[in-house]
This record gives structure tokens, C-alpha cells and sequence, in this order.
């Protein structure tokens, strides 16, 4: 099992009602059941329970736990922390590098090469490739026609969404 070896420990949640990515798309989020009851009427305590583990609950209103573990993801580095994420969340391998980890429900240490390997793209470009293949979880529908293996091929010829937006239609690089 992780054994807990940092100075600081924060246990991100989502706020309560959404957040601003539900103003951005109403159908954010849409496929997901509510939480059930008996888990709802139990977060108080979890809450609790973390705290009595030494950990910080934290929740900000408007706010996803994505947001708020990036944000002190990036606090940390600024002052050269090694940083350990304990989720089984796709999105936040986009914040794995050198000093970042991400250990899953396996207990696996999930770096720069197992994001290669299994999404064929460096973790910076994860948003991106998720974006153009979509994501079922966040009931994102992606770009037609473009797999993980299309959306791998252009972020590596192109680096980035934007890039393959401005220079894809009028590349050589791109066999038609």
C-alpha cells in the first residue's frame, strides 16, 4: 500500500452544485448519475475522518477537486516539492512530470513513460488528446472520426490542439 511520506496532505473535493465548466456546456457531466443517498449523507464524515488522518479537506465553491490539485500541484513545484496524486482520474496524468506522480488504485507509480505508453502523447498534451477523442466520464463527445491513434499521430506531429487547428489543413506533413 502508499504510504503517505509528504509534509502536506489534501484530500480535493468537488464543490457542491457544479462548477464553471457546467456554464461552459450544459451537457458537462449530464451522463453521470447523481451520488446516491447514503453516500451523500456521509461526506460530513469522511470529511472528518480525513482530518483526524492529518489530511485537509478542501472544497471551493465553483471549483472541481481537478482544480484544486492542479493549482497546488503548481504551488508546490514553485517551491521544489515532489508531489504524489493518489487518483485514478485520466485528467490529472496531463500534471505528471519529473517531480509528479500519480499513484493509482493499484498502487502504481503512473510517470512520463506510462502516459506515453498508454496514451501515445507526452502528459502535457493529455487535455488535448482528450479532447479530440473525448471523454465518456465527462460526457465530452470529442472530434469525429479522430481514435487514440489519430489524436496521438497529430499531437505529435503538431505538438498541440491549436497548432493542428491553425496547420493541419494546409500541412504536407498530413497524408490525405
Amino acid at each position: 500500500p502508499y504510504i503517505l511520506r509528504g509534509a502536506f496532505v489534501v484530500f480535493a473535493m468537488d464543490s457542491k452544485g457544479g462548477s464553471w465548466r457546467n456554464d461552459l456546456s450544459i451537457d458537462y457531466k449530464a451522463n453521470r448519475e447523481k451520488m446516491p443517498d447514503d453516500l451523500c449523507s456521509q461526506i460530513s464524515e469522511i470529511e472528518r475522518a480525513v482530518a483526524a488522518f492529518g489530511a485537509l479537506p478542501l472544497r471551493i465553491q465553483g471549483q472541481e477537486a481537478d482544480d484544486i490539485i492542479a493549482t497546488l500541484c503548481m504551488r508546490g513545484l514553485e517551491q521544489d516539492a515532489q508531489i504524489d496524486i493518489l487518483s485514478t482520474d485520466k485528467d490529472l496524468l496531463q500534471l505528471v512530470q519529473p517531480d509528479v506522480n500519480v499513484i493509482d488504485a493499484k498502487d502504481r507509480r503512473l510517470n512520463e513513460d506510462y502516459v506515453f505508453q498508454q496514451f501515445g502523447v507526452k502528459p502535457d498534451q493529455i487535455a488535448d488528446y482528450l479532447a479530440m477523442v473525448g471523454d465518456a466520464s465527462d460526457n465530452v463527445k470529442g472530434i469525429k472520426g479522430i481514435g487514440p491513434k489519430s489524436a496521438a499521430k497529430l499531437l505529435g506531429i503538431f505538438g498541440n490542439l491549436d497548432s493542428i487547428l491553425q496547420d493541419a489543413p494546409t500541412s504536407s506533413l498530413i497524408s490525405t
